[in-house]
């Protein structure tokens, strides 16, 4: 378990800070304990696949309830966070370079980022812990798959790819391919054939926080506070589209 793996190694840290330093493999230890528990800590997460099939089961509901007369154009929502192109591939994650600049950032005379980041690594079963909440997954009408953030691009600074550093801090998991889709089960035919409104889901955006780590930066001023926008979830909303008529599928006789 990650909990006792590293207080084992917090414990071989803590006693080589009594001899004035720490051990290089032991930060890369916990560095490379804690992706691979953030790999293995959120089943919930799905990947793009379920989000393609979610997204098309929720449209093909919202077509069904359509009315057959008219089509509709409904308002698009800016995307606030394209220019960050967040990646939820862990592949590649750099252990190696942020346990190297950690070792560094240990040392007596620099900043001892090592000694405040270690403290915050999140242990599995830590309270509080969230419990499923199967009522309100079930009475959902908006694709709610959700993937984990390791990469994104920094507007901070200025555009370098970076990665979020595992288990350093609380799960970043954002929504995708949430815009534009029908909610679903919602819509009544009756009313929707002769009202320009219509219930769509939108993406909910939020800004985090984030320790990260960025290569393109100077030697040993990688791992930086960051900050970005983020869709963390998908909402359903009624709005007021644009509606053209339709030619009828088939000929009243």
């Amino acid at each position: 378990p990650l909990l006792l793996t590293l207080v084992a190694s917090w414990s071989t840290v803590e006693a080589d800070a009594e001899s004035g330093g720490f051990t290089q493999g032991a930060i890369r230890d916990i560095i490379q304990r804690a992706f691979n528990e953030r790999i293995k800590a959120n089943p919930s997460a799905q990947t793009e696949q379920d989000w393609t099939r979610l997204s098309s089961d929720s449209a093909r509901s919202g077509r069904s309830k359509r009315s057959p007369f008219y089509h509709y154009t409904c308002p698009v929502q800016d995307n606030q966070a394209e220019v960050y192109r967040l990646g939820s591939d862990p592949t590649g994650y750099p252990v190696q370079p942020i346990s190297d600049e950690l070792f560094v950032r240990s040392l007596p005379g620099s900043d001892t980022l090592f000694q405040c980041l270690a403290r915050e690594v999140l242990q599995p079963d830590q309270n509080p812990s969230l419990q499923p909440q199967p009522l309100l997954e079930r009475g959902n009408v908006c694709p709610r798959a959700l993937s984990q953030l390791w990469t994104y691009n920094s507007v901070v600074y200025g555009g370098q790819l970076c990665w979020v550093i595992a288990n350093f801090q609380e799960d970043v998991l954002f929504s995708a391919n949430c815009s534009g889709v029908p909610c679903k089960g919602c819509d009544d035919f009756f009313s929707s054939s002769f009202d320009d409104t219509r219930k769509v889901c939108y993406p909910r955006y939020r800004t985090v926080s984030v320790w990260s780590f960025c290569p393109g930066l100077p030697q040993n001023g990688r791992i930086v506070r960051d900050r970005l926008i983020i869709p963390s979830d998908c909402g359903c909303t009624t709005v007021q589209c644009t509606r053209t008529r339709t030619n009828f599928p088939f000929h009243w006789k």
